[in-house]
């Protein structure tokens, strides 16, 4: 019979400790958490300014059954969507699309529809990389060079040649695959989940945060310890930086959508196009960009410059922003290649630490990523252990 916790401690107020407090405060738990900054939200901290909303690290969450119920506890508003949200580019010597030429998806017909249906015949296979598995199932590197790699390539922040295929593909063959309704954000942005999460959370009977904590597991006397910190000592992680820029609406992209990725770019990962996702993300008469890079640079102005030039060269535009603000993710993505997805299989394995009674790592290296992700991990976890 399963062992039933009354008290679940958890260390990191970010998302992830969030996710986890008001996931097991729903189960009924005493929930205490750990934050060792004075501040709550880690990497997500929304800025408004003169010049519009500036959002350190996701600027969206895909909605699901699980999020509209956190959504609904912290009474969130959620910000008008653009029609021209539904519009995704990926830039293939110009903007497209759709980056296949016609040969190239009549070739790709029959292992494309494999994919779309996650048959398990053309699941990855241990060790492989996307590279490698592309050429594997489509018999050429034309759909992972300019459409799987892309793709990928902006979320995981490393090209196909190293992406673990298994890791990053996981979602696709996942039978109990979380149907989602796009991507949604607060009207204030992403922070607002934080200030109106922790005034849902302090309204709650047996609540408590400590901030400016240096409390480790050892420290806290507890049987159930979620340490939902992002760093690890077993796991390699990615510098990553986006840079949002405000510019003269009449020096906007000449395509509109949620954003562009660029296929076999190394540096350049992508940008959004915040005010064509969200209304009111931009002044009147701005255009909002986030572009995400993918390497360290020696300053902001260097960052900048690099962004700057890339643009001239793929927009064929030459202006500059009336503000932008830069912001550096030292260890932003944890690097999935197959070094981590030998780790995850052989040596993180969380039923072991529940039947040793040691804290549970509850953050997105664990093999999923992305918020919705973190959020299923932790609502699952704590219903798990009831």
């Amino acid at each position: 019979m399963k062992t039933r916790f009354k008290k679940a401690s958890i260390i990191g107020f970010g998302f992830s400790g969030l996710a986890s407090a008001w996931a097991f405060k729903r189960q009924g738990y005493e929930v205490e958490v750990f934050e060792k900054q004075n501040v709550v939200g880690g990497l997500l901290q929304s800025k408004s300014t003169e010049y519009g909303l500036i959002e350190s690290a996701a600027n969206a969450i895909l909605k699901s059954k699980v999020v509209d119920e956190m959504a609904k506890d912290f009474d969130i508003t959620w910000a008008h969507r653009q029609k021209t949200i539904k519009y995704k580019w990926i830039y293939v010597d110009k903007p497209r699309k759709w980056p296949l030429t016609l040969t190239q998806t009549l070739k790709n017909l029959i292992p494309m529809y494999q994919l779309a249906k996650a048959n398990p015949k053309i699941k990855p296979k241990a060790g492989e990389t996307l590279s490698a598995w592309g050429l594997r199932i489509f018999g050429t590197q034309d759909f992972v060079d300019r459409l799987l790699g892309p793709a990928l390539q902006g979320v995981y922040a490393q090209g196909p040649e190293t992406l673990s295929a298994s890791l990053s593909l996981k979602t696709l063959f996942d039978p109990k695959r979380v149907k989602t309704q796009g991507s949604y954000a607060p009207e204030q942005g992403m922070k607002e989940f934080f200030s109106k999460g922790l005034n849902y959370l302090e309204a709650q009977p047996n609540f408590t945060l400590h901030l400016n904590s240096t409390h480790e597991p050892k420290d806290i006397d507890a049987e159930l310890i979620i340490d939902t910190r992002p760093d690890y000592k077993n796991v390699k992680y990615l510098s990553v930086t986006s840079v949002t820029m405000f510019f003269d609406i009449l020096n906007r992209p000449q395509f509109a959508g949620f954003g562009c990725l660029f296929a076999g770019e190394k540096t350049i990962l992508g940008v959004l196009f915040n005010t064509d996702i969200f209304q009111g993300r931009s002044a009147p008469g701005l255009f909002s960009e986030t572009w995400i890079v993918a390497e360290d640079f020696k300053d902001d102005r260097e960052t900048v410059d690099e962004i700057l030039n890339f643009r001239q060269k793929t927009f064929n535009n030459s202006a500059r922003p009336v503000y932008y603000k830069v912001n550096p993710w030292p260890h932003g993505i944890p690097d999935y290649n197959l070094d981590h997805e030998r780790f995850l299989q052989n040596d993180f394995k969380i039923e072991t630490l529940i039947e040793q009674r040691k804290h549970i790592k509850l953050a997105n290296y664990t093999g999923d990523i992305g918020l919705n992700k973190i959020l299923e991990k932790a609502a699952d976890f704590a219903s798990s252990q009831k």
